[in-house]
């Protein structure tokens, strides 16, 4: 039960990161730095997937379905925020390829404009 309560925590700290880096990613468009927020979900996930191993070893568990049955209210709390932390995610791939996408077409822009100069300039 209290592994349980710590999954809950996990989880709950990552949606923060998350929305943490969604909200960088969107007001600062380019040139962003998140890697102390990934560091940090990084061992959030590590430490969760050691926790969930040990609730799975520490009750015989085999499969989610019989730790769901085991522990259903609890397992409510966690999937709500596994499915925040799953849209946000989808959110943050969004914006980053937005990102990306604007930043290499300013880039070609400055291909296409050096290269307008270097044609005028051999005539």
């Amino acid at each position: 039960m209290n592994k349980l309560n710590k999954l809950i925590e996990l989880t709950s700290i990552k949606l923060l990161y998350l929305e943490e880096k969604e909200e960088l990613l969107r007001n600062n468009s380019e040139n962003v730095s998140t890697n102390k927020i990934d560091k940090r979900i990084l061992k959030i996930d590590y430490e969760f997937n050691n926790t969930f191993f040990d609730i799975k070893k520490e009750n015989n568990i085999k499969t989610l379905d019989e730790l769901k049955i085991k522990y259903f209210t609890e397992l409510q709390e966690l999937k709500k925020n596994i499915d925040l932390i799953i849209n946000i995610e989808k959110k943050i791939n969004k914006i980053s390829a937005s990102n990306f996408y604007r930043s290499n077409s300013n880039i070609s822009k400055i291909d296409k404009a050096h290269n307008v100069y270097k044609k005028n300039k051999k005539f």
